[in-house]
């Protein structure tokens, strides 16, 4: 994700509402970085996949479905273009964990936004999928969209835990600078870190060797956190650690009102074959009530 975009990619559902949450966030956004706005419906018929090679049945019956879906975003194209915005409908054959990647890539789009539904509702398998396999950073929309952010909190890991990419701290705030200039918000660096006496024992060491401990910790933890946001080119102040697991500290400050926004990363590939999102980013997204920008690794 470079330091600036021109275009989003906005992922629609079939019978696409004027006023969801997403649209009226993507609308906030796009004013205010005068972007270009793609509407990408993905649209997939099992019964007209093909049966025994014969796409000259089945093709012109794809294309007027396709003709249909473009038809019928023409109501959300309207909206958006009566807010100022420059807006293209499309549609495209395929399913969206396939589809909205490779337009994101081929499209030229330096986001792409979905409606995550209510903060109660689960993902589908299909929207993490979509998520892992984005070449560009994904903001699943899950607020109301209507209020704009007042905090963004970048979740970064200078220690890189759990085998993350050496790299993807400077995608996570490469993406969370790019959300600043969309917005009037302030940013967080947030570094959460698991306190040594939630490995210890009570009788394990005595409380001074174990308080000793704590502030070793800290100390290593915070010179890494502030070399990050240094080398980063941010204020000192928007370095925050903070004890405790990352998903826990994460959820609470979005549910406490500390952050509107998170940015966390993605985790690329597990095991051959298996595209994961992350563990931490995951429960973010299960249990966090705001808005999470997720960005892909290098």
């Amino acid at each position: 994700m470079t330091a600036d975009i021109t275009k989003i990619l906005l992922a629609v559902r079939q019978g696409p509402s004027t006023d969801s949450p997403a649209v009226r966030r993507v609308i906030g956004l796009a004013r205010r970085g005068r972007l270009e706005v793609e509407l990408l419906d993905s649209a997939y018929e099992p019964s007209l996949e093909g049966y025994l090679g014969h796409d000259e049945i089945y093709e012109p019956l794809r294309r007027r479905l396709l003709a249909q879906r473009v038809e019928a975003l023409q109501g959300l194209t309207a909206r958006l273009q009566a807010e100022g915005l420059r807006c293209s409908p499309r549609a495209q054959w395929g399913r969206p964990e396939d589809t909205v990647p490779e337009r994101a890539r081929e499209g030229g789009a330096g986001l792409v936004v979905v409606d995550g539904g209510s903060p109660q509702a689960d993902l589908a398998h299909r929207d993490w999928q979509l998520i892992a396999r984005s070449p560009v950073p994904v903001l699943v929309v899950r607020s109301d969209g209507s209020r704009p952010w007042r905090t963004i909190a970048a979740a970064v890991d200078p220690y890189r835990a759990h085998g993350k990419p050496r790299d993807l701290d400077v995608e996570i705030l490469r993406a969370a600078r790019v959300m600043l200039k969309l917005s009037a918000a302030s940013l967080k660096v947030v570094h959460c870190f698991t306190p040594v006496s939630l490995f210890a024992p009570d009788s394990a060491l005595d409380g001074a060797t174990l308080d000793s401990a704590e502030k070793a910790v800290e100390a290593a933890r915070l010179e890494a956190l502030n070399s990050l946001v240094t080398h980063a080119g941010l204020p000192a102040e928007s370095a925050v650690l903070a004890r405790g697991k990352p998903a826990d500290v994460l959820c609470e400050m979005a549910s406490g009102g500390a952050a509107d926004l998170l940015v966390l990363g993605t985790v690329s590939r597990g095991r051959i074959g298996h595209l994961l999102v992350g563990s931490t980013a995951e429960r973010v997204l299960k249990h966090g009530p705001g808005d999470v920008l997720l960005a892909p690794p290098p």
